[in-house]
C-alpha cells in the first residue's frame, strides 16, 4: 500500500520540477540560491550524514565509498566532456548526461522517501523540504545549459515523473536494507557535488547572510526534532 504522506511528498517534488521554470525568479536567482545552499548543507551535515554514521554501524565502512562513488561521478563525466567534445557537441553531452543523470537520482530520491518517512514521519518531512528547495533551485541554476532539453516536454516530463516511479518501485517491490542504507550514501554524495557545484553562487554573487540565515534556520528546526 502506497504511504499518502510519501506520496504527497514526491507529486510535490515532480511539480516543482515540472514548472520551476515558471516561478520567474531568476532576478532573485543569486539571493535565493544563497538561501538554499544553507539549508541543503545543514540538511547534508545535520541529517543525511548522521542517518549514515548510524547506518555503518549496521552495515560497515563501505556505505562511505558510495558518497565518494556520488560525488565523484558527477565531477568526472562533466569535466570529460568539457575537455573531449566541442562546444556544440558539449553542450548536447551535457543535456544529455545530466537528464539521464537526474532521472536516475530523482527515482532514488523517490525510493528514499518512502523507505525514510516509513520509518519516521518527522523524517520524512526533514528529508523533503530541502529537496524541495534543491529541485527548484537546482532546475532554475542549470536553466542555461538545459533550456533546450526542457522544451522537449517528453524528456521534462520524464525527469518530473521519476520521483513517482521510485515510490513506486519502493511501494510494490521489496528493496534490501544494505541498498536502502547505499542509495542514501550514493544520493548523499551526488547531493555534496550539486550543493558545491550548481547550487552556491560562485565568487562575489550571492549573499552570506542569506546562505547563513538557512543554515540557522534549519539547523533550527533539525536540532528540535533531536530535542522531541
Amino acid at each position: 500500500m502506497v504511504n499518502s504522506l510519501a506520496l504527497i511528498f514526491a507529486i510535490a517534488i515532480s511539480i516543482a520540477h515540472y514548472y520551476a521554470e515558471t516561478l520567474h525568479l531568476h532576478k532573485q536567482r543569486d539571493k535565493i540560491r544563497s538561501l538554499a545552499a544553507g539549508v541543503l548543507m545543514a540538511f547534508l551535515i545535520l541529517d543525511l550524514f548522521p542517518r549514515l554514521f548510524l547506518n555503518v554501524s549496521l552495515v560497515n565502512n563501505s556505505l562511505f565509498l558510495f558518497i565518494l562513488i556520488g560525488f565523484s561521478l558527477l565531477h568526472l563525466v562533466e569535466k570529460y566532456i568539457y575537455q573531449h567534445a566541442s562546444k556544440n557537441k558539449k553542450l548536447k553531452e551535457l543535456r544529455e548526461v545530466h537528464a539521464v543523470i537526474f532521472f536516475i537520482y530523482f527515482t532514488f530520491i523517490g525510493i528514499l522517501i518512502v523507505n525514510i518517512t516509513n520509518q519516521s514521519p518527522i523524517g520524512g518531512l526533514l528529508f523533503f523540504i530541502p529537496l524541495l528547495f534543491h529541485t527548484t533551485i537546482g532546475t532554475i541554476s542549470m536553466k542555461e545549459i538545459h533550456s533546450t532539453m526542457k522544451e522537449n516536454k517528453l524528456i521534462r516530463l520524464s525527469l518530473s515523473v521519476s520521483p513517482l516511479i521510485g515510490l513506486l518501485i519502493a511501494t510494490y517491490f521489496f528493496i534490501p536494507p544494505i541498498i536502502n542504507h547505499s542509495l542514501l550514501a550514493l544520493i548523499s554524495g551526488v547531493l555534496l557535488y550539486i550543493i558545491t557545484r550548481e547550487v552556491i553562487p560562485k565568487e562575489n554573487k550571492g549573499d552570506p547572510i542569506d546562505f547563513l540565515l538557512g543554515v540557522s534556520i534549519y539547523s533550527i528546526v533539525i536540532v528540535f526534532t533531536w530535542i522531541i
